[in-house]
């Protein structure tokens, strides 16, 4: 992991390791970013609400069963969401090794044991096969890929 990457990495180790610290954030994102609405067992620190999600969720066309990939995933709770929703299997990537542990800490509680699976990656080392995955989803998170985003379409089958 080169420099930047490390840094970007250790900040959101640091954020992640005290997230559920914080009652002003826990009650401000939702107030202010989220919306009331945002199911609190998927929260996520994106800038999306509901509704939003539920349209990124229609795009992908998951069907049941297919794989998709949520890349950046931050604590998980956006793909988890879409998991759930799709009955779609779910493998999310992460650069903070702390946001991949409390993803993976969230499976049970969601009743997806099984059908997500977390790694600490980038976006340009994924750890997946050309054609590995059905679909691919990312908010928020463009800003920290290395190099063209259209160099991830090379994943999907």
């Amino acid at each position: 992991m080169g420099e930047p990457q490390g840094l970007v990495a250790s900040g959101y180790d640091s954020f992640y390791a005290s997230w559920g610290d914080s009652p002003t954030l826990r009650a401000i994102w939702p107030e202010h970013v989220t919306g009331s609405d945002f199911p609190e067992r998927f929260a996520h620190i994106s800038f999306l609400r509901l509704a939003e999600l539920a349209s990124l969720r229609d795009a992908l066309d998951l069907a049941a069963g297919s794989v998709f990939a949520n890349l950046a995933c931050d604590a998980g709770g956006t793909g988890l969401w879409v998991a759930q929703q799709a009955g779609a299997d779910l493998i999310e990537i992460d650069l903070s090794a702390t946001a991949v542990q409390r993803a993976g800490e969230r499976v049970a509680a969601l009743g997806l044991t099984g059908r997500a699976t977390f790694r600490q990656g980038t976006f340009e080392a994924t750890g997946f096969e050309d054609g590995a995955i059905d679909a691919a989803m990312s908010v928020d998170a463009i800003q920290y890929a290395q190099t063209s985003w259209l160099r991830s379409a090379r994943l999907l089958a």
